[in-house]
């Protein structure tokens, strides 16, 4: 790995904490990108990323944007004209996961990310993310995140205060 890159991710490792911040990781992602088209020629990138820019980033992209519009991987599978056993041994290829266990990531992630930098209502939260109450809602992230949604966000103003504490001294 190029000093600059090998800089830069170090950098990016010690901050990891802001990279739950859509605009501070949109940053670095575009910052990551100018560094490699610096660094590497354009055949050099081409070879690195042509998993990404295959036959399979337009299923990996549908995925990625649309999943969260289906209720279930049958009618994300008929979405994409594929049977669900073609759709599950592609998906699986492609990210690595069965779709169940990504799609239950991906939702981990959002609830988490919502938890930690907004303020609305646990019961609001719970009805976006298709609880069908906030028991259930507290019972999800008590058994993927070890926590109550309340201590979550306890624990994130708790962080941000000794950033901003430190900010100010």
């Amino acid at each position: 790995v190029n000093n600059r890159l090998e800089d830069f991710l170090e950098l990016l490792l010690s901050y990891k904490e802001c990279l739950c911040c859509k605009y501070y990781s949109e940053i670095k992602i575009k910052e990551l990108i100018y560094l490699l088209r610096i660094i590497y020629p354009k055949e050099a990138l081409a070879m690195f990323f042509r998993d990404a820019i295959s036959y399979d980033s337009s299923f990996s992209h549908y995925i990625i944007h649309n999943y969260h519009k289906y209720n279930n991987r049958a009618d994300l599978a008929a979405a994409m004209h594929m049977t669900l056993s073609s759709f599950e041994k592609r998906f699986k290829l492609v990210f690595g996961e069965s779709p169940h266990r990504w799609i239950n990531k991906q939702r981990t992630n959002k609830i988490y990310h919502a938890l930690s930098v907004e303020k609305t209502p646990l019961k609001e939260l719970a009805t976006r993310f298709g609880f069908a109450n906030k028991s259930s809602f507290s019972s999800f992230c008590s058994r993927n995140f070890k926590l109550s949604p309340g201590k979550i966000r306890k624990n994130m103003q708790t962080r941000n205060n000794k950033k901003q504490n430190c900010a100010n001294e």
